[in-house]
């Protein structure tokens, strides 16, 4: 049987929200270990002692081809996650925001990007891990073809409105119209 390439994770959180933070993360392990999926995950608290903890966390960025951003009211303050998420931006990583409550307000960097909202499923913590593990596997629709390691994209989602094609989520103009040209569709 092939060795199935782990899911490589780095997660992003504020320290503040360690605890929260800390219940998804261990619920995530568990519900992906029940499911066969193969996860290899990153957080700071793997940083080893003596450690430049800066350089630990770019070399960690680099090693991995997604990463989730725990937002609280916490973490939208804290300079290191903004580093963070722009860094896996620039590096063309595939970052998945998680709105864990409603009335956290998302920054400005990431306003154009899609969020799993975590409190929506309070009663269901299993559909949240399915969610986002789901999405982490299959980041990009299919049919755009688009190689995750060179684009930063949200997942893109189209949908059909009144037989046209409208673009839900922020993307890059280019696949759009490549995109809708292969539809044969018109704005």
């Amino acid at each position: 049987m092939p060795q199935i390439e782990p899911l490589t994770i780095f997660h992003s959180y504020a320290h503040a929200d360690q605890t929260t933070f800390g219940m998804f993360l261990s619920g995530l392990r568990a519900y992906a270990a029940q499911h066969n999926i193969s996860i290899d995950d990153w957080y700071d608290e793997n940083i080893a002692k003596g450690r430049a903890w800066r350089e630990e966390i770019a070399t960690q960025i680099d090693s991995r081809k997604t990463m989730t951003v725990w937002l609280t009211p916490n973490s939208v303050t804290r300079p290191e996650v903004e580093k963070e998420v722009k860094a896996a931006l620039e590096k063309g990583k595939f970052v998945l925001p998680i709105l864990f409550t409603a009335d956290t307000i998302l920054p400005k960097y990431l306003e154009a990007y899609q969020v799993v909202k975590a409190f929506e499923y309070a009663t269901h913590f299993d559909d949240l891990y399915a969610k986002v593990l789901e999405t982490l596997k299959n980041p990009y629709p299919p049919d755009l073809g688009i190689p995750h390691r060179k684009h930063n994209l949200y997942v893109a989602t189209l949908g059909k409105h009144g037989g046209r094609t409208s673009v839900i989520t922020a993307l890059n103009q280019l696949l759009v119209d490549q995109y809708l040209r292969q539809l044969g569709a018109e704005l």
